[in-house]
């Protein structure tokens, strides 16, 4: 069950938001945890069980790390063991979705009778993300940042609450921990909520499964022996449906909180308006970036303030090469991060001064040239296929390049798919925002056009709510790409 499938939408989540609503606050945190439970075993039962015995096991290991705070030799060992279980869980569950079809091959009479678990294995839902928060969490109780939470239920709810499970965002338990013990309620933050659903819905259905489809079909391919023309559709094509696949999932999972009284963290910033990398990180997937930036790059960084033994640059390699291990542990993933790291290690050395003075123009172009680069390791099934797709960019492999209303071998780019990009383009920028805010300053003063403005808005968010389901009902939905990490 994702947020687009009809079960979640028309079935699950109204039920829920009313049992939520009519609850007594004391009894809300039983109701989330409740759905939370239903929504993890909707995807296995076992998973169900697994984050049940998983956050027992951090609760007691917070608990641990508090108590053991006045010895120093103590609290480290507390945080070493806990944090390394944690991370040897995420290793471990991503080697074996990595690997499961090599090891299946190596037992094909199934001698130890796991075949058929492994053939059904998946990476928990939502533990990549899940994972980061207990880290976060341990690492902050220990410092003495945050106290550990007393309350099992408050700890379950901020370990698996169902929202942020899918795509995150990546929360920190010193954030939302008031809100944990005393969600406020309030009928304007529901609505807004209600509209950031909306919101991030359109963006996924309509802009980015839209766009995605066609460039499904590209990297779906055996070898990218295809014109420069449609080799450029494609990665500009990824590009927007990443971008609007990823936010409008955030989208919707902080409407879900606002509905419900929590407050989560911005996801995303428009980062495709970055006038260099470095910016791009501080825009894209703000809670992962920040989080690496926050326990592992400060906290080396700062050992080394008197003894400096390896250079921040090689710093900054290592927090790239475990952020793009995070997305996958394959070669081409190890790339993608190596590629962000040059780019931001260039920006921070003399010549990022002379990047610094170019016309900003030629800053977007450097930004997104280097970005969209990138996104072909991202994309691109192997190492092969990557390059392989380079040499079409650049018009190097013979290819038959038909014009674009004959692409009858990867299917037609039929008018839908043009729009969709071409909205997807100007909605990547802050127009949208821009033009909410004129329009607040032309009105504000006059109420009774502010009342108009508000019901023209709402008006058309319900027809954006129309078009997206009728969308998901007439074609079907795909999962979102960051589901799989």
């Amino acid at each position: 069950m994702t947020f687009l499938s009809p079960t979640f939408l028309f079935l699950f989540l109204p039920v829920f938001l009313v049992v939520y609503t009519l609850f007594r606050r004391e009894w809300r945190g039983l109701v989330l945890l409740a759905a939370s439970l239903v929504f993890i075993a909707f995807q296995s039962k076992f998973y169900a069980a697994f984050y049940v015995g998983y956050l027992l096991v951090n609760y007691l290991f917070g608990r641990w790390l508090e108590k053991a705070r006045d010895e120093d030799k103590s609290r480290k060992w507390a945080l070493a063991i806990s944090v390394m279980i944690n991370v040897l869980l995420l290793v471990g569950f991503k080697l074996l979705l990595q690997y499961k079809a090599d090891i299946l091959a190596w037992n094909p009479g199934d001698a130890f009778g796991l075949n058929r678990w492994l053939r059904a294995f998946a990476l928990p839902i939502g533990f990549s993300y899940t994972a980061f928060q207990i880290i976060a969490y341990l690492i902050d109780v220990a410092n003495e940042i945050t106290d550990s939470e007393k309350n099992l239920l408050r700890f379950a709810n901020f370990t698996l609450m169902f929202p942020k499970m899918l795509s995150g965002p990546i929360e920190r338990y010193r954030d939302i921990h008031t809100e944990l013990a005393d969600t406020p309620e309030s009928i304007e933050q529901i609505a807004n909520g209600l509209r950031r659903f909306i919101v991030g819905l359109g963006k996924k259905v309509l802009i980015a499964d839209v766009v995605g489809k066609v460039v499904g079909q590209v990297f779906a391919l055996d070898s990218p022996n295809i014109g420069p023309a449609y080799a450029w559709f494609a990665l500009v094509g990824f590009a927007i449906q990443l971008y609007f696949d990823f936010s409008g999932y955030a989208d919707m999972a902080i409407g879900i909180g606002q509905m419900m009284g929590f407050s989560f963290a911005e996801n995303f910033n428009y980062p495709y308006i970055a006038k260099s990398v470095g910016e791009f990180w501080r825009r894209w997937h703000i809670t992962l970036s920040s989080w690496f930036r926050d326990y592992i790059f400060l906290p080396i960084e700062i050992s080394q303030r008197r003894n400096r033994r390896i250079p921040q640059q090689a710093n900054l390699l290592l927090i790239f090469v475990l952020t793009g291990l995070w997305h996958g542990l394959t070669l081409n993933f190890v790339i993608w991060g190596c590629l962000f790291a040059m780019a931001m290690i260039l920006e921070s050395s003399f010549s990022g001064k002379w990047l610094k003075k170019l016309w900003t123009p030629l800053q977007h172009v450097w930004t997104l040239g280097w970005v969209l680069v990138a996104w072909v390791f991202f994309r691109s099934p192997n190492l092969l296929f990557a390059i392989k797709f380079f040499r079409s960019l650049l018009g190097l492999k013979p290819a038959v390049d038909y014009p674009f209303s004959q692409l009858i071998p990867f299917g037609l780019i039929d008018n839908s798919t043009w729009i969709a990009l071409a909205l997807g383009i100007l909605l990547a920028l802050p127009l949208g925002k821009m033009l909410n805010q004129w329009i607040s300053q032309r009105l504000a003063g006059k109420p009774k056009l502010e009342l108009a403005w508000l019901i023209v808005r709402d008006v058309l968010l319900m027809v954006l709510l129309v078009a997206s389901v009728a969308m998901i009902a007439s074609s079907g939905f795909t999962p979102g790409v960051y589901e799989q990490f």
